[in-house]
């Protein structure tokens, strides 16, 4: 298992979302608390064209800021177009000392 750090758990429960990007692993990612307050992580970067993915909190729902794309923030599968566009990559979360880690499987 690779842990590697994102952000304080403060930030996502002051802002709808936070976006940190990692060199480390050539992506992007969104990250927020549902409205069940668990932590979901997906790739902030839209299937269809590359475009920035944003979080609605009060419809709970992603949307992909370039095309409107919207995508289920449940499981990531896209609403807009579900027969042909993937769904965004989800990611495992863990909390340690009020630190939010992305866990990968190695």
């Amino acid at each position: 298992m690779k842990k590697v750090f994102l952000c304080d758990y403060s930030d996502i429960n002051t802002n709808d979302y936070v976006v940190i990007e990692v060199e480390e692993l050539k992506d992007e990612f969104i990250i927020f608390l549902n409205g069940d307050m668990e932590i979901k992580i997906f790739s902030s970067v839209c299937p269809h064209f590359g475009g920035e993915i944003i979080y609605d909190k009060g419809r709970q729902i992603l949307t992909c800021k370039w095309h409107a794309y919207k995508f289920s923030s449940d499981i990531g599968k896209c609403l807009t177009y579900p027969k042909n566009m993937p769904n965004l990559t989800e990611y495992n979360s863990l909390i340690e000392e009020e630190k939010v880690f992305l866990v990968l499987d190695e």
